[in-house]
């Protein structure tokens, strides 16, 4: 998935939870990867990198519920996905910000559990 092919796809009206989950982690991995030519050619140092991880971050925080970690989670497209990046850069490069994607996964099943036994 490309940048530029997350950002379409979230601009769209069929972005489920799932999938809005995997752009932002997808765009994270892209800025991670850059490599230095690029980095050269924008004249972009360090410094912006990690600005860059915290805009991600922040506008991931604006539309996030904890039901995105457990649709990311639980989706079976994703497994490679969340497996090898995790291998490449630790469990915590998936959180976008949010906590352990697995912590945020049972945060929501709580929800649930709580909203069912309302009804």
């Amino acid at each position: 998935m490309t940048i530029s092919s997350c950002l379409s796809y979230l601009e769209g009206d069929e972005a489920t939870f799932t999938a809005m989950y995997a752009c932002f982690v997808a765009i994270k991995y892209h800025i991670k990867m850059l490599n230095h030519a690029v980095m050269d050619a924008f004249n972009l140092g360090d410094d912006d990198i990690k600005q860059m991880m915290t805009l991600l971050h922040h506008r991931f925080s604006t539309i996030y519920l904890e039901a995105h970690s457990l649709a990311f989670a639980t989706y079976p497209m994703f497994i490679d996905m969340r497996s090898k990046i995790a291998a490449k850069f630790g469990e915590d490069f998936l959180q976008v910000g949010k906590g352990l994607i697995n912590q945020q996964a049972k945060v929501a099943l709580v929800h649930l559990l709580n909203s069912n036994e309302d009804l």
